[in-house]
């Protein structure tokens, strides 16, 4: 187990919650954790909320959903707790495994809840689409949209800029990654720029530091897009374009606009940072993708000028 969330001191509880002298845990699978990371931020802060004090929220991670019942079964029968929630996430495939595996998560669960009598919440979702778990995972309801890389940058800095005025590295990452979300939902839905931000923002919270560097960087790549988009394909020739993993296609696209106009950060670094957030982001093997074609894309911007 691991520790709970942050001191922090809580917003007021909704009415007719308190969860002041209770002690929970939460089960989160480690697969799809893009999306479930999301989910255990949001149950944090339901429980901080309510009252709930951080030494009395547990943590245990298991491999996948399938997993979810067994580890909730152990910790209903040591008699610790005053409820559990099971946190996960099955997106549909090519295959019936996206049946079997989200019948037997759910049944289980259902199981541990009566055998025990002990309230279990239930946070699988599943759904047809990463867009769509993305979606189901944040939004307005009360949960926020941050990972885990938003939670380490507020422990390193408070997602403040250091002394130079720049943001730290911690806080940067934050607000890459909040420039990819951006980009993801335009690149979907082609809305207009500067209202997605505005919507964007509705629902998440940073520093003001984050959000301009984000917004400048979304901003800036959609601007610089007709010289971005043919440096991708001129370099990725076994791959069209619009094929590729929406993710990945955004992440580089990021990337080359820091590359081409944001020359206060190594290249180096900028490389190094995409290739984390597509790891983190899109699939496995997206890291070694992206590292490939940027190298490559450096070593043209770096041997002729760029306006």
């Amino acid at each position: 187990m691991t520790d709970g969330p942050e001191n922090k001191q809580a917003p007021a509880p909704p009415d007719g919650l308190d969860s002041t002298g209770c002690r929970f845990a939460i089960v989160a699978s480690r697969f799809n954790a893009h999306i479930v990371d999301r989910l255990l931020e949001g149950a944090l802060q339901a429980f901080v909320q309510t009252g709930t004090a951080a030494e009395d929220v547990d943590i245990v991670r298991v491999p996948g959903a399938f997993e979810l019942p067994l580890a909730v079964a152990r910790l209903a029968d040591s008699e610790n707790y005053d409820a559990v929630v099971a946190l996960g996430c099955v997106i549909r495939g090519d295959t019936p495994h996206f049946e079997h595996v989200s019948r037997a998560a759910a049944d289980g669960l259902q199981r541990v809840a009566l055998e025990f009598g002990l309230p279990v919440g239930f946070g699988l979702l599943t759904t047809e689409n990463v867009p769509q778990a993305m979606e189901r995972s944040g939004g307005n309801d009360g949960t926020i949209r941050q990972n885990r890389g938003v939670r380490r940058g507020h422990r390193r800095n408070r997602n403040g800029p250091n002394v130079q005025g720049r943001l730290a590295v911690g806080a940067r990452r934050v607000a890459r990654e909040c420039a990819l979300q951006m980009m993801y939902q335009w690149d979907l839905r082609r809305d207009d720029p500067r209202k997605l931000t505005e919507t964007f923002w509705d629902a998440h919270t940073q520093s003001p530091e984050i959000r301009d560097f984000a917004d400048r960087l979304m901003l800036m790549t959609i601007e610089h897009l007709e010289a971005i988009d043919p440096l991708i394909k001129r370099h990725a020739k076994r791959w069209r374009l619009e094929r590729m993993e929406t993710v990945d296609r955004n992440v580089l696209r990021i990337a080359i606009e820091e590359l081409l106009h944001h020359k206060d950060t190594p290249p180096a670094v900028v490389i190094d940072e995409a290739i984390e957030i597509a790891r983190r982001y899109s699939k496995g093997e997206s890291g070694e993708f992206v590292n490939g074609l940027l190298d490559s894309i450096r070593k043209e911007i770096e041997g002729a000028p760029t306006t």
